[in-house]
Protein backbone atom coordinates (compact mmCIF):
# COMPACT_ATOMS: atom_id res chain seq x y z
CA UNK A 1 0.00 0.00 0.00
CA UNK A 2 1.37 3.49 -0.79
CA UNK A 3 2.67 5.75 2.01
CA UNK A 4 -0.04 8.61 2.35
CA UNK A 5 0.71 12.34 0.93
CA UNK A 6 -0.89 15.62 2.55
CA UNK A 7 -2.23 17.77 -0.64
CA UNK A 8 -3.60 21.04 -0.21
CA UNK A 9 -5.42 23.47 -2.37
CA UNK A 10 -7.28 26.88 -2.77
CA UNK A 11 -10.86 27.05 -3.02
CA UNK A 12 -13.03 30.21 -4.18
CA UNK A 13 -16.21 30.50 -2.75
CA UNK A 14 -16.30 28.17 0.43
CA UNK A 15 -18.29 28.67 3.64
CA UNK A 16 -19.35 26.24 6.24
CA UNK A 17 -22.16 24.51 4.39
CA UNK A 18 -20.34 23.99 0.96
CA UNK A 19 -17.08 22.78 2.93
CA UNK A 20 -18.97 20.29 4.20
CA UNK A 21 -20.16 19.04 1.13
CA UNK A 22 -16.83 18.97 0.01
CA UNK A 23 -15.67 16.83 2.81
CA UNK A 24 -18.25 14.64 2.54
CA UNK A 25 -17.53 13.69 -1.08
CA UNK A 26 -13.87 13.54 -0.80
CA UNK A 27 -14.20 11.13 2.37
CA UNK A 28 -16.13 8.70 0.54
CA UNK A 29 -13.20 7.93 -1.60
CA UNK A 30 -11.16 4.46 -1.03
CA UNK A 31 -7.85 6.58 -1.57
CA UNK A 32 -8.41 9.62 0.70
CA UNK A 33 -7.68 8.90 4.20
CA UNK A 34 -8.75 12.46 6.00
CA UNK A 35 -9.53 15.57 5.04
CA UNK A 36 -9.58 19.13 6.86
CA UNK A 37 -10.86 22.02 5.98
CA UNK A 38 -9.46 25.95 6.79
CA UNK A 39 -12.41 28.25 5.82
CA UNK A 40 -10.56 31.44 6.94
CA UNK A 41 -8.22 30.96 4.66
CA UNK A 42 -9.80 28.82 2.02
CA UNK A 43 -7.25 26.31 2.06
CA UNK A 44 -8.43 22.49 1.46
CA UNK A 45 -6.11 19.67 3.02
CA UNK A 46 -6.02 16.31 2.05
CA UNK A 47 -4.58 12.98 3.02
CA UNK A 48 -4.55 10.97 0.71
CA UNK A 49 -2.46 7.71 -0.67
CA UNK A 50 -2.82 8.90 -4.28
CA UNK A 51 -3.26 12.33 -6.13
CA UNK A 52 -6.87 13.52 -5.99
CA UNK A 53 -6.56 16.54 -8.23
CA UNK A 54 -10.05 15.03 -9.82
CA UNK A 55 -11.57 14.23 -7.23
CA UNK A 56 -11.41 17.65 -5.59
CA UNK A 57 -12.46 19.22 -8.84
CA UNK A 58 -15.60 16.85 -9.12
CA UNK A 59 -16.34 17.78 -5.51
CA UNK A 60 -16.01 21.82 -5.69
CA UNK A 61 -17.93 21.49 -9.07
CA UNK A 62 -20.68 19.36 -6.73
CA UNK A 63 -20.49 22.06 -3.58
CA UNK A 64 -20.64 25.18 -6.30
CA UNK A 65 -17.36 26.24 -5.38
CA UNK A 66 -14.48 27.29 -7.56
CA UNK A 67 -10.78 25.12 -7.46
CA UNK A 68 -8.22 28.33 -7.77
CA UNK A 69 -5.35 26.43 -7.31
CA UNK A 70 -3.06 23.08 -6.02
CA UNK A 71 -0.40 24.90 -3.35
CA UNK A 72 2.20 23.49 -1.61
CA UNK A 73 2.43 23.42 2.03
CA UNK A 74 5.09 26.25 1.93
CA UNK A 75 2.74 28.78 0.50
CA UNK A 76 0.77 28.53 3.40
CA UNK A 77 2.63 30.24 6.13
Amino acid sequence: MPKSKRYFYLVDEMNSQKGDVIAKGLKAISTVEAVTIDLTQGVVEILASRNPDINIQTACDVAGTVLRTKIKKKQLY
